[in-house]
């Protein structure tokens, strides 16, 4: 049972860590305030989507995980307010004219603009809540692989596990890109990393706000 146990685990946290490989909205905010801010600010984002992965893993644990799976206007909701989230802060990237980078390119460290821990988390939080993968895939995960056999105990622990594991691969990627090198480098062409993140973002929002439509017709 115990080497069950490890196995169980071990091809949970696999399948969770393939995901998170996975570039969505929360990478492409992660590389975003790297960039633009020093560690401990953008680190706010990271712990904002952690945060939020943590919620939809207790959700599971509680079992109301699949209550909201299993509502249409839930998942509706949640997809439309990801939508318009996503496309405000696509909208932010893109309306920014290039002599708004211009303290950017010139400081050797700080940040771009005024920012706060709180609001790097706040962003984090919101892309990581509103995302509607996120409630899909921890309940599919907790479904198909966690069986009678594993406890509340092993399943709050694989849930802190794959908390921990969200926040140290963004964490590693801002400790990567905050280094005083690479944000040299980066921040000369700032303008154009924020133009493609806000491209990409505001098409998942716009996916997620076309999949809303499309829902709602039937």
């Amino acid at each position: 049972m115990q080497v069950h146990l490890i196995a169980t685990f071990a091809a949970a946290a696999l399948a969770h860590f393939l995901a998170l490989l996975s570039p969505g909205p929360d990478f492409f905010l992660v590389v975003r305030s790297a960039v633009r801010h020093d560690r401990r600010l953008a680190l706010g984002v990271a712990f904002g989507i952690a945060t939020a992965n943590g919620v939809y893993i207790a959700l599971c644990l509680l079992g109301v995980g699949a209550l909201l799976a299993a509502s249409a206007t839930v998942m509706l909701l949640i997809k439309l307010a990801g939508g318009l989230f996503l496309a405000y802060l696509a909208f932010g990237a893109l309306k920014a004219r290039k002599r708004d980078y211009q303290s950017l390119t010139e400081s050797t460290g700080g940040t771009h603009s005024q920012t706060t821990f709180r609001r790097e988390f706040s962003v984090g939080f919101l892309s990581g809540i509103l995302n509607p993968k996120n409630p899909l895939f921890y309940l599919s995960l907790f479904t198909l692989v966690l069986h009678q056999e594993a406890g509340m105990g092993f399943k709050i622990w694989l849930g802190i596990w794959m908390v921990s594991i969200v926040f140290v691969w963004d964490a590693f990627i801002i400790m990567v890109l905050s280094r005083a090198d690479m944000q040299q480098r980066f921040r000369r062409c700032a303008f154009y990393i924020d133009k493609i993140t806000g491209m990409l973002l505001g098409t998942f929002g716009l996916t997620l706000l076309y999949s809303c439509l499309v829902e709602s017709r039937f």
